[in-house]
C-alpha cells in the first residue's frame, strides 16, 4: 500500500467521487475505472472498495458472494487487475 499522504487521499477522494458521479449518470464502465483506481491507490479505502462492490452487483450482476469477498478481503487481485 502507498503511505497516505495529502496528496494520495485527494487522489483516492477524487476517483471515488468520480466514480460516484458517473454512475449516477449511468456511465458504469468508467465508473468503474475511477473505483479501481483508488483501490489500487488505497486497498482499504471503504468507499471505493463498497461502490465499486455495488457496482458490480447492481450493474454487472456479480455473485453476491463476490461482491462480498471484495469488501471483505480487500487485497483480491481483481480489484486492481
Amino acid at each position: 500500500m502507498i503511505p497516505h499522504t495529502q496528496h494520495t487521499l485527494y487522489n483516492t477522494h477524487t476517483h471515488t467521487t468520480s466514480g460516484h458521479h458517473l454512475e449516477e449518470r449511468g456511465e458504469h464502465d468508467e465508473a468503474a475505472t475511477h473505483y479501481k483506481k483508488a483501490i489500487k491507490i488505497d486497498m482499504e479505502h471503504g468507499p471505493a472498495l463498497s461502490n465499486y462492490a455495488n457496482l458490480l452487483w447492481s450493474h454487472f450482476q456479480v455473485c453476491v458472494a463476490v461482491c462480498v469477498a471484495l469488501c471483505v478481503a480487500v487485497r483480491v487481485a481483481v480489484c486492481v487487475a
